[in-house]
């Protein structure tokens, strides 16, 4: 597998696992409770960070693919945590 079939594989499991989060998140704000909202406009926001560093990393040069990778990783770390706090506070699957 060659360098930029690597960097595509990551992005569509980037995009893949957004996806999924996206559907979790507009599920669970037609059945949660209005004083969750806060809770759902952090998951939004952390959702729209993924996003922007997805599309970050599409424009990336070779030079620059390292640095967004690592800060893309961390996005997607913090959306993982926040969706699993969300998870357990909605006690919802």
């Amino acid at each position: 597998m060659g360098r930029d079939d690597k960097r595509l594989a990551y992005q569509g499991k980037i995009a893949a696992r957004l996806k999924e989060w996206g559907s979790q998140i507009d599920r669970w704000q037609d059945r949660v409770k209005t004083d969750t909202q806060p809770l759902i406009q952090e998951l939004n926001h952390k959702r729209q960070a993924v996003r922007r560093k997805l599309a970050e990393m599409k424009d990336a040069s070779e030079d620059q693919w390292q640095g967004v990778r690592s800060s893309t990783d961390h996005a997607v770390e913090d959306m993982r945590q926040a969706v699993n706090k969300a998870r357990e506070k909605f006690r919802l699957p």
